[in-house]
């Protein structure tokens, strides 16, 4: 049977809800629906009952139900804990980028109090957050949208503005603010488009009344200050987004340019004790951040 099958039973069981589950678990309804239909056939009996928009667990549904969750949480442990001994990974937190994000900014203070630690660093597709934060090697997940799922907590760390960012040499440099519309006619350096940061650039522009002409997409923000500092073109970057400091960083005067950073992991899922320290250190290190920048 396909582990993935008993994941999504468990959801649908308690959603009670084929379309609300399919949210949740960001697969498509339709996707949803033959996998139920699939581990029914597996168990040999029905295990919901169809009620109107509803869907509901009958009484063989119940009881499977609670085996699925033992089975479920027995092989997240087990899998957790193997790695553990297998590859020393007991004090190794998994940290995954949806944004912008200096890492440098929480891991360094963090490892300074707690030197046992290390991370692990992933940027991923923005489409995968949920999934690997429960059920695969993500411990937390950092993200410029809010994730909206029942089976993760998001929590809104801060609010940042996005500056025009340019070498020194470019033309552009000698401002201290501009209008977007201004330039529209720049060649942009831009994160691709499964990036959910880039939604909010895309946004942005949108405002300005353009689209912005892209020299290049990326699929690592890590690549960008570089290539910006190469002349290969210009983009819009948070000013804590890299230790580059041979790059200007240009005001934008309208429309308005804010980057959301959240911090995202899974609500049921067992943490590690370096895990737990991390989580809050975290959310105590950006409790008096500004949560609404102007």
């Amino acid at each position: 049977m396909d582990i993935s099958h008993l994941i999504y039973f468990k959801e649908v069981a308690e959603q009670g809800s084929l379309s609300k589950a399919a949210q949740s678990l960001y697969v498509s309804q339709p996707a949803l629906s033959v996998s139920i239909s699939k581990i029914e056939a597996e168990v040999g009996v029905p295990l919901f009952d169809r009620i109107g928009k509803r869907i509901i667990l009958n009484r063989a549904g119940g009881e499977y139900y609670q085996y699925v969750c033992e089975a479920l949480n027995q092989l997240q442990q087990g899998r957790k804990k193997a790695q553990a001994i297998a590859e020393g990974t007991r004090n190794l937190i998994s940290l995954g980028a949806f944004t912008y994000v200096s890492f440098s900014t929480i891991t360094i203070p963090f490892l300074n109090q707690h030197p046992e630690c290390k991370f692990k660093l992933l940027q991923l597709d923005g489409n995968d957050i949920v999934h690997e934060l429960i059920y695969g090697d993500v411990d937390f997940a950092f993200t410029c949208l809010p994730v909206e799922s029942r089976l993760v907590n998001c929590h809104h760390l801060l609010s940042q503005k996005l500056y025009l960012t340019v070498p020194y040499d470019h033309p552009l440099a000698s401002k201290s603010y501009v209008k977007l519309s201004d330039i529209r006619y720049e060649s942009f350096i831009l994160l691709d488009i499964n990036s959910p940061l880039r939604a909010v650039t895309d946004n942005i522009f949108r405002e300005a009344g353009f689209i912005p002409k892209i020299a290049y997409e990326v699929t690592q923000s890590s690549l960008m200050a570089g290539m910006i500092n190469s002349g290969e073109g210009i983009s819009l970057l948070p000013d804590t987004f890299s230790e580059h400091k041979n790059l200007r960083k240009i005001s934008i005067l309208e429309p308005q340019a804010i980057h959301n950073v959240y911090f995202v992991f899974a609500k049921d899922k067992e943490l590690s004790p370096a895990a737990q320290a991390f989580l809050d250190f975290t959310m105590d290190f950006y409790k008096d951040y500004p949560k609404n920048a102007r």
